[in-house]
Parts: C-alpha cells; sequence; structure tokens
C-alpha cells in the first residue's frame, strides 16, 4: 500500500505512507445515466503526510409525477459530493491519522449536509502481520425526509 493515496478514502492513517507528491483524478459515466468523479492529491511534509480528496456522485434525472397538481417535472434523481482533508503521521511501527469532511447529498429535491471525521490507527506487529482501525463518519449527522 505504499504511496497509494487511494487507500486515504478507508483509513486516514493511510496518508503517512506517501514517500512522493501523488494525485489521482477518476471520472466515470454510466450506462444507467449516473456519472461518479473522484479527486485525490497528497504530499509527504517532514513529519507525516497531507491529503485533500473530492468526490461527486450524479445519479441523473428522474421523472416525478405530482397527483395534485397532474403534473410531471424532471428532476435530479441523487447527488452527493464529498470534501475532505487528513493528516497522517507515526513513529517506527505505529501510524494514525485524522481527517474532516463535508458531505453534501441531495435526493429528488431534498437536501442535507454535515461535517463529520475520520480516525485511523496501525499498529506493525511484525515484517509482514500489521493490525488497524478506522473511525469513519464520527460528527455530524444527516436527515432527509425525516429520516437519518
Amino acid at each position: 500500500m505504499q504511496d497509494d493515496i487511494s487507500a486515504m478514502d478507508y483509513n486516514p492513517r493511510l496518508c503517512e505512507i506517501l514517500v512522493e507528491r501523488t494525485s489521482l483524478l477518476l471520472l466515470s459515466e454510466r450506462l444507467t445515466d449516473d456519472a461518479h468523479g473522484n479527486f485525490l492529491i497528497g504530499t509527504p511534509l517532514k513529519q507525516g503526510a497531507l491529503g485533500f480528496s473530492a468526490a461527486y456522485y450524479d445519479g441523473g434525472k428522474i421523472d416525478v409525477f405530482d397527483a395534485v397538481t397532474n403534473t410531471e417535472k424532471s428532476m435530479d434523481a441523487k447527488k452527493d459530493l464529498i470534501l475532505g482533508t487528513g493528516y497522517g503521521w507515526g513513529t517506527q511501527n505505529i501510524f494514525m491519522g485524522i481527517s474532516g469532511k463535508y458531505i453534501s447529498s441531495e435526493l429528488v429535491g431534498n437536501k442535507t449536509a454535515t461535517v463529520a471525521g475520520d480516525a485511523g490507527v496501525q499498529y506493525g506487529v511484525s515484517r509482514n502481520l500489521s493490525l488497524g482501525a478506522a473511525f469513519q463518519n464520527f460528527g455530524g449527522k444527516t436527515e432527509i425526509c425525516g429520516r437519518k
């Protein structure tokens, strides 16, 4: 996993393993009218490493019928945006990382947004074995249409 910036989305501690400036751009448009984009960039520092990420999902359009007004309109089915930054650092066999992110979501015209954080740790038990854990999305809560 050395020098893999994409791992930062799963465990912010992994940002620390960068050995050089790294970036990743992924764009995907699918047959079902949805699209996904992801941009990550990271750089090693004197102590640890710093990363930034931006992810976007567009679920395409959906036709919605309003029985009260007897009209139909086209709406965005789903849109998500996540902006985050993370910092990782470590010692000889213990590595840690933290990250913060802004999360925005829209589901058929209903919008919500929040901020959340992640934390991760990894311990190198031996040359071929390490144990790690990540705590993700603690902090803010979101609610759409009265549901969390």
